[in-house]
C-alpha cells in the first residue's frame, strides 16, 4: 500500500510486558473486540512493513473503572 506496510497486529496483555497477538489486519481497518474486565488491560499495534522491519505503537492502557458491562474496545492504526 502507499505506506509501504503489510499488515498489523493488534496485541493484548495482562500484565504490560508479554503481549499475544489477538488479531492480524492486512489493511487499516478497525478492530473491535469485547473484554471482561480484570483490572488492567493493554493494548499496542505491530506494524509489519513491506521491506521486512517492525514498527510498534505507543502501548494504550485501558483500567477498569467500574463498568458493569462487558467494554468494545476499538483499535485503529494511526499513520
Amino acid at each position: 500500500d502507499a505506506l509501504g506496510t503489510e499488515g498489523y497486529t493488534v496485541e493484548r496483555s495482562a500484565n504490560g510486558q508479554f503481549f499475544e497477538t489477538v488479531a492480524t489486519l492486512q489493511e487499516a481497518l478497525g478492530y473491535q473486540e469485547a473484554v471482561r474486565f480484570e483490572e488492567v488491560i493493554f493494548y499496542r499495534l505491530r506494524l509489519q512493513r513491506n521491506d521486512g522491519t517492525e514498527k510498534y505503537s505507543r502501548v494504550a492502557v485501558i483500567e477498569d473503572q467500574g463498568i458493569a458491562l462487558p467494554l468494545a474496545v476499538e483499535v485503529f492504526p494511526n499513520p
